[in-house]
């Protein structure tokens, strides 16, 4: 069967064209579905743009719709098409799919050919025959641009599971520029002269051989691969697994909650790589020495090349100094191991980051206290974990480390210097951990007091830590963590959390009660929590994820980015300033919302009216009876709600 693509003025393709133009030379990737509303832009104006290609996640993740091929189905129907557009020699190539892989090769011929797989699984014969013959492709062609996206029907009325899939593979001239935009499906290219830009949300992305700069953006635990890239790119990646190999040109690398390796640099390498809570490895050529500065902040380094190294307490910097070597190498690292290697060779484990000779010693303190009695914690510098177990006892293990120069003989002071005190008080057990304030005088260039702590789950909680990385699991009652710098997680609580940190993250995840939590200078994720949710912010993003109650979240100088596929339980009210504010919500959820941007612009796939003045664009909509207010306002950002 043959789509019947709609004809394309060529002023309408010029400004198509200059539209994904911008796009490929942006200096940042666009929001979900910013691709889409782009070229609806210059189509259709603004007013149709609010109510984007349609209405695609809206209508696909009602419980009826299963996401992947139709196997597992008692009935499935398939059909394929297949077209030719003729272009000129280099054209500009938009796909924008769905629940399934889009795959493109180059050719040399002036031509873009499309081939699809359509799929739909159902319990009933009727019903897949029914939803297959609702499924789209939709084509706009010309000389200079061509766009093909999918269109899928409203299958939440169906009786029974219903499971799409639409694979493409696309051809295109070999000096084509391509965009591609996927939700839940793998994207491949290979052999690209132009520039690409892919958006991808949970689906791998791999790249080969392309000519142009290219740029990625992608969401999920899903691999993302570049090889051969002649002219480098920019990747803005959250929970990738990236792996980068034969980099030319500049490289701008920026990985959240993910891994990232960089192997055999190309020619010309001149890499920005920023990697926050994951890890980073990199494979060098031994052949080239490369001009490198690694700065880790409360993480590890280990390295195979020969490095100077200089910090304080948890941060260090690493120099390779080259200044003439064509592979020039930026990587800032937080919370995150780091490891760099020479082909070959096994990277060498890294000294203190004071250098020096590691010592250190372990204290055991128990402890049976009254059953009301509350757990506090004053911590000096040092990573602390508090468990939640269901005996009477607390016990508290102390590992004393210190790094000693050239006086390693004082070992044995230095860690004396350091210390644990456990006292029962009315009402309460209180831990310290102390330090002589000049350890230097023992010759120690660097040390810290790590704490394991395992407590009743029924023990009120309060921990005040200078600075490491504070973990909390497993309690029942109220935890408060304020710490001063490093990290702070904290998951499986029955009770409320009120958690603060002056320099870095913090991460909630499955907490029964209500939460505060604020931060500076790191991001936050709160997710899965069942009471309400406060969250303030500065220089630091905000992720909502899954929220079972109202959520109130402010951040200045970050965006905030609200997912929820399941229906939404409470208010939501997120406001940016500055920022960008987004929201992926699950159809089922009833709620009326509201969406103000200021010095931005607003993208919905839920229809909205509004108007625009000036710089100030304000709509309004709802989902099913409007049970819910939901407030999404951007100062010097856009909200996007999908």
């Amino acid at each position: 069967m043959r789509a019947h693509p709609e004809p394309m003025s060529r002023p309408a393709a010029r400004a198509v064209c200059l539209a994904l133009l911008a796009l490929l030379c942006a200096p940042g990737a666009p929001a979900q579905g910013a691709i889409v509303e782009q070229l609806r832009t210059g189509l259709e104006g603004v007013a149709r743009g609010m109510d984007s290609l349609g209405q695609a996640t809206d209508q696909l993740l009602g419980s009826s719709l299963g996401l992947g091929g139709p196997a597992a189905s008692s009935h499935t129907r398939t059909r394929a098409l297949e077209e030719r557009h003729p272009t000129g020699p280099s054209p500009v190539v938009s796909l924008s799919g769905a629940f399934g892989e889009i795959r493109v090769d180059t050719w040399n011929e002036r031509i873009v050919q499309v081939a699809a797989e359509i799929s739909v699984g159902a319990d009933t014969p009727e019903t897949a025959e029914r939803v297959l013959a609702a499924i789209a492709v939709q084509t706009q062609a010309g000389e200079d641009v061509v766009q093909v996206k999918t269109a899928l029907p409203e299958t939440r009325g169906e009786k029974g599971r219903v499971v799409i899939a639409v694979n493409y593979r696309v051809t295109v001239p070999r000096q084509a520029s391509v965009v591609v935009d996927n939700f839940f499906g793998d994207v491949r290219m290979d052999g690209v002269g132009g520039r690409a830009a892919v958006e991808a949300q949970y689906g791998a992305v791999e790249i080969r051989r392309a000519g142009g700069v290219v740029r990625v953006r992608a969401q999920g635990e899903f691999p993302v691969i570049a090889e051969d890239l002649a002219q480098g790119g920019v990747f803005q990646l959250e929970g990738s697994r990236a792996e980068l190999r034969r980099i030319s040109g500049d490289l701008q690398v920026g990985v959240f909650r993910g891994s990232l390796r960089l192997a055999e640099p190309g020619a010309a390498l001149n890499a920005t790589l920023t990697v926050d809570g994951g890890t980073a490895e990199l494979e060098l050529d031994p052949a080239v020495a490369p001009d490198l500065t690694a700065t880790v902040l409360h993480g590890t380094l280990t390295s195979d090349l020969d490095l100077s190294r200089a910090g304080e307490q948890d941060r260090l910097v690493a120099r390779h100094p080259a200044p003439d070597s064509p592979h020039k190498i930026s990587l800032s690292a937080s919370f995150s191991d780091v490891g760099i290697g020479l082909r070959g060779r096994v990277p060498a484990e890294a000294p203190a980051p004071g250098g020096g000779n590691l010592f250190n010693e372990t204290v055991t303190r128990d402890i049976t206290p009254a059953p009301d009695a509350a757990l506090v914690v004053e911590a000096a510098n040092g990573n602390i974990r508090v468990e939640g177990h269901d005996g009477p006892g607390i016990t508290v293990t102390a590992t004393r480390i210190v790094w000693m120069g050239a006086a390693a003989a004082a070992a044995v002071d230095a860690l004396a210097a350091l210390q644990l005190q456990v006292q029962e008080e009315p009402g309460r057990v209180a831990v310290h951990t102390l330090a002589d304030p000049d350890m230097a005088r023992f010759g120690c260039t660097d040390w810290r007091v790590d704490l394991a702590v395992k407590a009743p789950r029924g023990t009120p909680l309060r921990i005040n830590a200078a600075a490491g990385l504070t973990e909390v699991a497993g309690m029942a009652a109220e935890v408060r963590v304020t710490q001063a710098q490093g990290e702070v997680a904290v998951d499986g609580l029955t009770g409320n959390a009120v958690l603060s940190n002056q320099k870095g993250p913090v991460r909630l995840a499955d907490c029964a009660g209500g939460a505060e939590v604020s931060a500076r200078f790191g991001d936050v994720t709160v997710a899965r929590c069942g009471g309400a949710v406060s969250v303030q912010s500065v220089e630091g993003g905000i992720v909502v994820d899954t929220p079972r109650g109202p959520v109130t979240a402010r951040s200045a100088g970050g965006a905030i980015r609200l997912i929820s596929l399941e229906p939404l339980a409470g208010d939501m009210d997120l406001k940016a300033d500055p920022g960008a504010v987004s929201a992926l919500v699950a159809p089922e959820s009833s709620a009326d919302f509201t969406l103000r941007a200021e010095g931005g612009r607003v993208q919905s796939t839920v229809p909205l009216t509004g108007a625009l003045a000036g710089d100030r664009q304000e709509f309004t909509g709802k989902l099913g009876e409007g049970k819910h207010k939901v407030v999404m306002e951007a100062k010097g950002g856009d909200v996007a709600l999908n």
